[in-house]
């Protein structure tokens, strides 16, 4: 006869079988009751979407504060996202009107040097926080807290990191070119973000 090669398992008898050998370290990460695997790559591929996602509209809230809340609560409105946890009053209408009358002041007030400073000072509070409530408004499958957490970390850092090297950027056209260049750096600013 014709030789046989081993059994192949199936997916939830390999599974078992492999958490039962695990060591501690690893099954700690499995489910008790099953032995099947808490994180699957479909749940970490969704999570490392959520965070690129969030970390990107984070880094445009570093040159426009408000314009990626309004894209972001527009898009919830229009279910093209979903928000995450309690992250949902982002497309509410009073939020969509004030961070659009927020977007005008914001790109109005850039063009004029001496009030571009002070909105640069400001956002250097104002947009590491938009940075942090887009992130963790696209953790869609955390607890508020967690999400919160991460977006502090992941947003607010991006945003903070994104702000200060255009407020630099600012600061030395401002000094050399006696602030002539800031109206076009400030359009140059809202064709970027």
């Amino acid at each position: 006869g014709r030789q046989r090669g081993p059994r192949v398992p199936a997916a939830g008898e390999l599974t078992r079988a492999y958490s039962r050998r695990a060591p501690p370290a690893i099954r700690a990460y499995t489910r008790p009751s099953s032995g099947e695997p808490l994180l699957d790559l479909a749940t970490v591929g969704a999570f490392a979407f959520q965070a690129t996602l969030g970390v990107a509209l984070a880094s445009c809230a570093g040159l426009r504060a408000f314009l990626p809340l309004l894209g972001a609560g527009i898009a919830a409105r229009m279910d093209w996202i979903r928000l995450g946890g309690d992250f949902g009053w982002l497309a509410s209408t009073p939020a969509l009107v004030i961070f659009g009358v927020a977007l005008v002041a914001e790109v109005a007030g850039d063009k004029f040097p001496a009030v571009d400073h002070l909105l640069d000072a400001v956002g250097a509070f104002v947009k590491p926080a938009a940075g942090m409530v887009l992130a963790a408004s696209m953790f869609t499958d955390l607890s508020t807290l967690h999400a919160s957490v991460l977006g502090l970390i992941l947003g607010g850092g991006s945003a903070g990191a994104v702000h200060l090297a255009k407020a630099k950027v600012r600061l030395l056209s401002s000094a050399g070119a006696l602030g002539i260049v800031d109206p076009a750096l400030s359009v140059v600013e809202a064709l970027v973000s």
